[in-house]
């Protein structure tokens, strides 16, 4: 029993060399009615060498048997029969493959920079569980990866790593797109009401939009396109847009501050919040005398300001316009932007001259 442990420690030893990891708890133990019949893998033929393919397969089935020599329910026999094989594999492969050590190295993307470290390591991982003689080092500053063996695993290493590397690079690349479009909005826009706007832009991507008046919603947008853009930025230009209309807008992000969501993970994930309201226009004051009103009862105010009402929510200015009518000297009070007091008035004569 002493010379088998002595034995499995040696080749062991041989595994873990140029830097593989240790070996863990047998993963697939052997049953204990009799030693495995499996012979080494055949030799190539005459003037040939094997495929990096099958020393592989030689290597990964020699680091399986040494596994299951290591689980505490194989026999006595079956532990020296497995240790056996690893014997005959080893000399196999020291005969077949070419020992000289080498050494390469392989730049990693730039985009794929600190996900290739994982990618790699992981790789790294599985070699070593399969018992390669590798040295596997990344360095991230200088995005190279160095991998120093012998020829055959070095290049099956490579050619795994350059793999992974490449469908890495590849999917990062379509997330990167699918969040790019996710984040933005692309619009023809042929021109129509604020609300209307709100509602297309909030079918391509997830904003959060509060009007500050009811009114607002009614603002004409004229016509535009663009690509690409994200929301904040897009409502934040309806201040260049409208800034010649009837009806200015000024438009408000209101977000997590840097501070605030480099603290809270929850802050760093949430979106802001776009505010959006009328330019306020400059007010102005009327006064109507009806005191040579015959229709100045209450039946005919109320409908005077019930007509007056109509026609300023109808023009989408009825937050702005404020009327009071004072009864015992029979005067309306008119507050409201010039061109609502020009529509005031003009109903307020209508009405009173009509017959």
């Amino acid at each position: 029993m002493y010379t088998i442990a002595c034995t499995l420690a040696a080749t062991t030893s041989a595994l873990v060399l140029w830097g593989a990891a240790p070996l863990q708890d047998a993963q697939t133990p052997a049953t204990t009615s009799g030693a495995p019949t499996a012979s080494p893998t055949a030799p190539p033929p005459p003037g040939s060498r094997p495929t990096i393919a099958e020393l592989v397969a030689a290597r990964k089935n020699m680091s399986d048997l040494l596994k299951r020599a290591e689980s505490s329910e194989v026999s006595d026999d079956d532990r020296a029969a497995f240790i056996r094989q690893v014997t005959d594999l080893n000399t196999w492969l020291d005969r077949n493959a070419d020992p000289a050590p080498v050494l390469e190295r392989i730049e990693v993307p730039k985009s794929v920079q600190q996900a290739g470290y994982d990618t790699v390591a992981g790789i790294q991982r599985a070699l070593a569980d399969d018992g390669a003689r590798l040295r596997i080092n990344y360095d991230p500053g200088q995005r190279v990866v160095t991998i120093a063996g012998r020829r055959w695993e070095v290049t099956d290493a490579r050619e795994q790593i350059e793999a992974a590397l490449r469908e890495l690079e590849v999917r990062m690349r379509d997330e990167a797109a699918l969040a790019l479009k996710a984040a933005t909005v692309e619009l023809d826009w042929g021109g129509g009401t604020l609300e209307q706007l709100v509602a297309l832009i909030q079918k391509q991507s997830a904003c959060n939009v509060v009007f500050a008046t009811p009114s607002t919603r009614l603002v004409d947008i004229p016509p535009f396109q663009i690509r690409l853009v994200t929301p904040e930025v897009l409502f934040q230009s309806l201040n260049i847009l409208s800034a010649n209309g009837t009806a200015p807008l000024m438009v408000e992000v209101v977000k997590e501050t840097e501070k605030q969501s480099a603290s809270d993970p929850i802050a760093s994930k949430t979106k802001p919040v776009i505010v959006i309201r009328q330019r306020l226009p400059e007010l102005r004051h009327a006064l109507h005398d009806l005191g040579d009103w015959n229709g100045a009862d209450e039946k005919g105010i109320a409908s005077l300001v019930e007509a007056i009402d109509f026609a300023m929510q109808n023009a989408g200015s009825a937050e702005l316009v404020s009327l009071r009518y004072h009864e015992p000297t029979r005067l309306l009070f008119v507050k409201a932007p010039a061109d609502s007091i020009a529509l005031v008035n003009e109903i307020v004569n209508t009405i009173r001259t009509r017959k």
